[in-house]
């Protein structure tokens, strides 16, 4: 299903209301018309394609941006050493980083890091896909987002939401520690939500996340290859920006994305409905920004070009509406 795409110039759904200048326009791109359990996305720069992780038996698939009528190609399913892929992150020219494991009821087994080269893939288009698992960590449960260090892109970041921690692998290597474990990144144990940190973004001298079952969204300083960075205090410390309240504590925050001023766009979904989230640079208010088209929101990614508008290309993992179940979605926001 195609749905028609929306221009919307004001919002009545949170207290905290956006004021956009210009309308923004959301337009579904594609819709799987199979159950399809979209997770997260990164997109490769080089070729405008988004790659799609899934629930659904681990596959992952590729979007042309460029397309005037995008499809979903599969590149390839991790199945049967992984039945879910969660995080994916760039590490290098084409090259990405993605999470997986053996999906239980919020524990997996197996955790693994594959790397994949699409850009290879794409300079032959006859070829398959190579994947290659570089790490296994057998101390994870959970993880979750993905991110990559700056300055060592073959180095990354994964949020573990049942451990509550931040572990960093090293993609050559298959190394890994952890870099932060703390209460704030963990989910409480009488909460109805059991999935903590989730999203996982680095930015200039921080690492960025995003906080189910606490509803937030905050950041921990980290050197230029990935370990904490102490406060004054001489602990590490994670520092909340902006938390769900009022209206909003019915959302659920999941994975998002920066702008070049460090706006932070974010998916939210949860008994409050679905909406795309806005998080100013310094933090504070959340925002919801939009609310239609999307069903089940679960990743935000940015493309800003020079004279241009801001575009987000969003996922979701479907949703049932007035009855009818519709599957996992890419939809693009025009700001």
């Amino acid at each position: 299903m195609h749905l028609s795409t929306l221009f919307l110039t004001f919002l009545t759904l949170s207290p905290a209301l956006s004021q956009p200048t210009s309308p923004i326009t959301v337009t579904q791109l594609y819709n799987f018309s199979t159950p399809t359990d979209i997770e997260n996305g990164a997109i490769d720069p080089i070729s405008n394609t988004l790659l799609i992780t899934t629930f659904t038996d681990a596959r992952l698939y590729a979007v042309d941006l460029n397309a005037p009528h995008p499809t979903a190609n599969l590149l390839t399913s991790f199945y049967p050493n992984a039945t879910a892929i969660t995080g994916i992150a760039p590490i290098g020219h084409g090259k990405f980083a993605i999470t997986g494991g053996v999906r239980g009821s919020y524990h997996y087994d197996n955790e693994t890091i594959y790397t994949i080269d699409f850009g290879a893939y794409k300079a032959n288009a006859t070829a398959s896909l190579a994947t290659k698992a570089v790490a296994h960590l057998p101390q994870a449960i959970m993880l979750n987002g993905l991110a990559s260090l700056p300055r060592r892109p073959t180095t990354v970041l994964a949020a573990d939401s049942r451990v509550g921690c931040i572990f960093r692998i090293d993609t050559l290597t298959g190394l890994s520690d952890t870099v932060v474990q703390s209460e704030a990144l963990s989910a409480p144990a009488n909460s109805s939500t059991l999935i903590g940190i989730n999203g996982l973004k680095t930015r200039g001298e921080y690492v960025y996340y995003t906080n189910t079952a606490l509803g937030t969204f905050g950041r921990v300083k980290i050197s230029d290859n990935g370990t904490a960075v102490p406060g004054k205090s001489g602990k590490v410390e994670v520092e909340v920006l902006a938390t769900l309240t009022g209206e909003l504590e019915g959302y659920n925050l999941d994975d998002f994305d920066f702008d070049d001023q460090g706006t932070a766009y974010v998916a939210m979904a949860g008994a409050s409905g679905r909406a795309i989230g806005r998080i100013g640079a310094h933090g504070g208010e959340i925002e919801v920004l939009f609310t239609q088209v999307i069903l089940g929101p679960t990743s935000v990614h940015v493309v800003e070009k020079k004279g241009m508008r801001t575009r987000l290309y969003i996922t979701t993992n479907g949703a049932t509406l007035d009855g009818v179940s519709y599957s996992g979605q890419v939809v693009e926001a025009v700001l």
